[in-house]
């Protein structure tokens, strides 16, 4: 029996969002661009803030998120660079094709 008629006969089994779901490649790149942007944000308060105590809060988000974005950038960075055999899908193991 080959892998399409084992798909076709137990694929009701299979979780279907699992199937459909976003690659993690994509997922990250919103997640950069909602960082980017909150950093944006915070940055624009930070400069119009005159309160002290409310400036070192702002100072202190930001400084998560600035690291968030670092982090999110190396992980897209290494995913990249992972090879072509482990790169072409993005879906979890279990629906991957073993490379003889």
């Amino acid at each position: 029996m080959g892998i399409k008629q084992l798909i076709d006969r137990f694929g009701h089994w299979l979780d279907e969002d699992i199937l459909h779901r976003p690659s993690q490649r994509a997922q990250l790149d919103e997640l950069i661009k909602r960082l980017e942007h909150r950093e944006d944000t915070l940055e624009q308060r930070l400069a119009h803030e005159e309160n002290p105590t409310r400036r070192r809060r702002l100072l202190l988000e930001l400084n998560v998120a600035r690291l968030q974005h670092r982090k999110g950038l190396a992980r897209r960075r290494q995913i990249a660079d992972r090879p072509e055999t482990d790169a072409v899908s993005d879906a979890p193991a279990l629906h991957r094709q073993a490379v003889p």
